[in-house]
């Protein structure tokens, strides 16, 4: 059975679709597709408080031996950026995810920049989502001075040509694979950046894990390239 990690699940309220990202879904989901493990984190976080969403987050994971917890953390709501990242990763925390276009704040805005700082030479990748044009350049551009790893999440056809050119000048940028299900595009990717550049990553369940985990199967790829997306190159990255 295939090694599977998938870096992106959330799970909580949807206000604004008046909807709720079931944790037993998710968990059914997990079961059904062998997914070894779930790096997910409350949507509280993204949308409320991020110290209450961080709380809840591992919660669920104490609970579900098979789910990873994510943290967020909102710069317009934090005062002392660099004591809640030593929090974080005080906490057991292995992965840090940042919405900048959900909370409508710009990555040159400076309690960003004073997170960056705060994750240099910290073993904290961030994985940042992107749907817009310029956003991911301007991420890198926060980041040019900074050890940290950088996962852009989100990645559609919109940016996929930005994030590419990103990813060939930045050895320290990686992409789930979420958005990337047209036909060629995970083995185009992996040709022009490196398939230790990819992750696989699902949305679940809001968006089906059957389709991220097609568009992998299908890929133009060796199989080691597959196991890499799969499971390997997470299994680095987040030292798991």
């Amino acid at each position: 059975m295939a090694d599977i990690i998938d870096i992106n699940t959330l799970f909580g309220p949807r206000p604004k679709e008046a909807s709720d990202l079931s944790l037993d879904d998710l968990l059914a989901l997990r079961e059904n597709y062998s997914v070894t493990t779930s790096f997910t984190l409350s949507t509280i976080g993204i949308l409320l408080d991020f110290r209450a969403g961080n709380s809840a987050t591992i919660a669920a994971c104490s609970d579900n031996p098979g789910l990873q917890p994510t943290a967020t953390l909102n710069p317009q709501r934090c005062f002392d950026i660099p004591k809640a990242i030593d929090e974080i990763m005080q906490k057991g925390f292995k992965l840090l995810r940042i919405f900048p276009e959900m909370q409508d704040w710009e990555p040159d805005y400076a309690p960003f920049i004073s997170l960056v700082r705060s994750l240099n030479n910290k073993p904290l990748p961030l994985m940042a989502d992107v749907s817009k044009s310029g956003v991911a350049s301007r991420i890198m551009k926060a980041c040019e001075n900074s050890s940290v790893s950088v996962i852009l999440s989100g990645v559609d056809e919109t940016c996929l040509t930005e994030a590419v050119s990103l990813m060939q000048g930045n050895s320290n940028l990686y992409m789930e694979t979420s958005h990337l299900l047209g036909e060629g595009v995970i083995a185009h990717v992996a040709r022009l950046t490196d398939d230790s550049k990819l992750l696989f990553g699902s949305g679940s369940p809001a968006s089906p894990v059957l389709s991220s985990l097609t568009a992998i199967e299908i890929a133009d790829i060796s199989e080691s390239a597959r196991c890499n997306i799969l499971a390997g190159n997470a299994r680095r990255l987040l030292n798991l």
